[in-house]
């Protein structure tokens, strides 16, 4: 009769595969990595980073880099701006997409700006941003990125006729939540 219980062996050969599985995973990049990340032209910050970091070609030294890329690509070379000017811009991008009666009660936050680059990154096709950006994001670029568009999207939003922004606030819509989590007074 099973009991459902495994026994020692059982759970020390599943243990000791779970290790060799994932350790490799949670490495640090090697010299390695780093060198074929910077080969590639991938440049953190940059909207095209993801695509360029995963698309280099590797070889049998640098193969484990790829699942690496997310992380080279959301590095930036220093602290993503976020003074007055681009909290205020933040802060009209997400009353345009929100309303200000949501927006009112949130605190801005450095974070934000990797949540809306995810969210451009997916309303890409949306037309109202053909306009706005120098190129729509394929791949979620990196916050300092987003700080640097913030200003022309912020008036762009607001000058947008309000059927203009349907695709863009429907996309939006699944980001919110994100946004209301980070925006918790603390």
């Amino acid at each position: 009769m099973r009991t459902g219980r495994t026994g020692p062996w059982r759970r020390r050969a599943l243990a000791a595969s779970l290790l060799v599985l994932a350790g490799p995973g949670y490495a640090a990049p090697s010299d390695a990595c780093e060198a074929w990340y910077r080969r590639s032209g991938a440049v953190p910050g940059a909207p095209d980073c993801l695509v360029r970091c995963m698309g280099a070609p590797v070889g049998m030294g640098d193969f484990a880099c790829p699942p690496g890329c997310r992380d080279w690509c959301g590095r930036r070379s220093g602290a993503a701006p976020f003074g007055p000017a681009e909290q205020a811009a933040l802060r009209r991008v997400l009353e345009t997409l929100y309303g200000p009666r949501v927006v009112s009660g949130w605190t801005l936050r450095p974070a934000m700006l990797e949540v809306l680059g995810e969210l451009l990154a997916r309303a890409g096709r949306c037309a109202v941003l053909t306009g706005l950006l120098p190129e729509p994001p394929a791949a979620p670029p990196g916050p300092a990125w987003v700080a640097r568009q913030l200003g022309r999207l912020a008036r762009g939003l607001g000058a947008a006729h309000p059927h203009r922004l349907l695709c863009l606030r429907a996309v939006a819509y699944g980001h919110r939540t994100w946004f209301e989590l980070l925006g918790r007074p603390r």
